[in-house]
């Protein structure tokens, strides 16, 4: 007993030192960051009023704050700017003194500063070919930020195959934010001067098996604010064949999303040739429920009928909501069970406008 109570004492106290060592460290740098913020700053602004040139601006910049510092600051300018300061900001980024230090940051233990070298590449056309198969390693990273990020940075690249590697990649990785995914896309998709050459890899991506469900949802959610409405036939064929990983209705459910935000009248057969009104997934027969409020059609009665008795509170809504469109709507409801003639009653009593679903 004694000797473990003496390895414990050991061990807090050891604690205690490294906890303040640590923190003393962190005050110290965030001093060293400040002092540098100061330094900085001036220096960019005597560049933009033609004081300094890009040699003497990168001669000034002495430590390895002074780089970090001028680089967040240019990056938080330059999204601030416009016009010839803009681009004059630009111009700072291509300095060999930020080139050098964050190709060294690419080998660091630390991920932040990882991070901050991919981020610094990703405004940068890259050719070297060392830097490129670092960042290809980064993206094999199970830390999802660096994959994202030395993604960004291999898309720039001015190679279209290096650029394509990448894109295909970072698509087929188990776990991709939506957000991540939707900058990785419109990045990639903007370095194509033809718009149709980037629909057609996107419609391939959706269609392709070894992309994530989830991934795949994401792209088809982009279609519309991308305007690549050539893909219509893509989405309309992706509906009607589906996604062998989609166990939760994920896929179909975003492809009736998008056609019918499109309002494209040839969903209706594929819906109707798979009956995805009763597909077991709730997140399908909801889809289903709001494509049938929007694109009503005399002859969807028996659709909705089913749907307006549905397990899932928000699909009867939806289904109901649409129903009341219907002439013999009153009809259909009198084979309804009491607690849903209820609900019908508060549909109608609220004249189909959206109600609570509380």
């Amino acid at each position: 007993m004694t000797v473990i109570l003496a390895v414990l004492i050991v061990l807090f106290i050891i604690l205690i030192l490294y906890t303040s060592l640590h923190r003393v460290k962190l005050n110290r740098d965030k001093k060293r960051y400040n002092i540098a913020e100061q330094e900085v700053q001036p220096l960019i602004y005597e560049y933009l009023d033609g004081k300094l040139s890009e040699n003497e601006f990168s001669n000034s910049l002495v430590t390895a704050q002074h780089v970090v510092t001028a680089f967040r600051t240019l990056n938080l300018l330059i999204d601030n700017m416009r016009g010839e300061e803009r681009e004059k900001l630009r111009q700072l980024l291509g300095i060999q003194k930020f080139h050098r230090y964050f190709a060294s940051r690419l080998d660091s233990n630390q991920p932040t500063d990882v991070a901050q070298a991919c981020r610094y590449f990703a405004q940068k056309n890259i050719a070297n070919a060392s830097i490129l198969d670092k960042l290809k390693e980064l993206q094999k990273h199970p830390y999802n930020v660096l994959n994202y990020s030395s993604t960004l940075a291999l898309i720039n690249s001015p190679n279209e195959k290096t650029r394509d590697e990448a894109f295909k990649t970072f698509l087929e990785r188990s776990q991709n934010a939506s957000m991540a995914v939707n900058d990785i896309v419109f990045k990639y998709c903007g370095k194509h001067e033809n718009s149709n050459t980037a629909a057609a890899i996107l419609g391939i991506c959706i269609q392709n098996p070894r992309i994530p469900v989830n991934t795949a949802a994401s792209l088809i959610r982009i279609i519309p604010e991308l305007g690549y409405f050539q893909l219509r036939d893509i989405l309309l064929e992706s509906l009607n064949t589906g996604h062998p990983q989609d166990n939760q209705g994920v896929y179909r459910a975003t492809l009736i999303e998008v056609l019918n935000e499109l309002n494209d009248p040839g969903a209706k057969k594929y819906i109707m040739a798979n009956e995805l009104w009763k597909s077991p997934n709730t997140l399908v027969r909801l889809a289903v429920a709001k494509w049938a409020l929007n694109q009503y059609e005399p002859g969807l009665e028996h659709i909705l009928e089913i749907l307006s008795q549905d397990s899932d509170l928000e699909v009867r809504i939806f289904a109901q909501k649409a129903l009341c469109k219907s002439s013999d709507a009153d009809k259909i409801v009198q084979a309804f069970s009491d607690e849903l003639k209820n609900e019908w009653v508060e549909i109608k009593r609220s004249g189909a406008a959206d109600v609570g679903l509380y």
